[in-house]
């Protein structure tokens, strides 16, 4: 009997959470989709009542090319502006300690590299999660991943240490060096950032690994 009555107690529990998940579903597909799908239904509405009125007045050529022709134009141009939206909204800043952040020469087995380590504020203004991989500094090629991917959430901002190796830049490595550094996320977007650091023109600190195989060994 117990037994029973619980059964018929958790009913209208299930289908009330059963409901709520369906209403959350909706909501968030709404969400999603009105962005792209109320600009479309704005272009073809005014795309139509252009090529009536112009139909109107020529009649050489039929109304429905018109509207053949409208609608993948206006996908195309809802595409391209749900695309710079996007990126507009992924706000990422790095705002590096300059004196507890430095680029140094390094080795990559036998190719001449440049070691970098940043003690960074890194902070997402977005409302999407961001997962960095790698970085190298511009003009250059990177040379490995981070240790661990970097998670930023949402609205916030991290304290992290990040180490990279990237293929020797060109030019001398100042003692006061503000490189452009390129983030690049899972997404394979990059996010390039001009941080300040300091530039030791000499091989990295004995703390650091500096060579291609101490690397391998710390990750083993």
């Amino acid at each position: 009997m117990n037994e029973c009555a619980t059964l018929r107690e958790m009913g209208p529990a299930t289908k009330s959470k059963t409901v709520e998940a369906v209403l959350w579903l909706l909501r968030k597909s709404v969400e999603q989709a009105l962005p792209v799908i109320l600009p479309t239904v704005l272009l073809w509405g005014i795309g139509a009542l252009g090529a009536a009125r112009v139909w109107a007045h020529q009649k050489s050529v039929p109304l429905w090319v018109f509207i053949v022709v409208l609608v993948p134009a206006s996908f195309g141009v809802v595409t391209l502006v749900t695309r710079v939206r996007m990126r507009r909204r992924l706000a990422f800043h790095v705002t590096a300690d300059p004196v507890r952040s430095y680029c140094c020469d390094a080795k990559w087995g036998d190719t001449p590299a440049a070691q970098v380590l940043l003690q960074a504020t890194i902070a997402n203004s977005s409302k999407y999660d961001l997962l960095l991989l790698y970085a190298y500094l511009k003009g250059t090629k990177p040379l490995m991943h981070f240790e661990q991917p970097v998670q930023v959430p949402p609205h916030k901002a991290i304290q992290e240490r990040v180490m990279f190796f990237c293929t020797r830049p060109k030019g001398t490595i100042a003692p006061s060096y503000e490189p452009t550094v390129i983030f690049v996320d899972a997404g394979g977007r990059k996010h390039r950032q001009r941080v300040t650091m300091m530039g030791l023109p000499g091989p990295a600190p004995a703390s650091a690994p500096a060579t291609k195989e101490i690397a391998s060994q710390r990750s083993s």
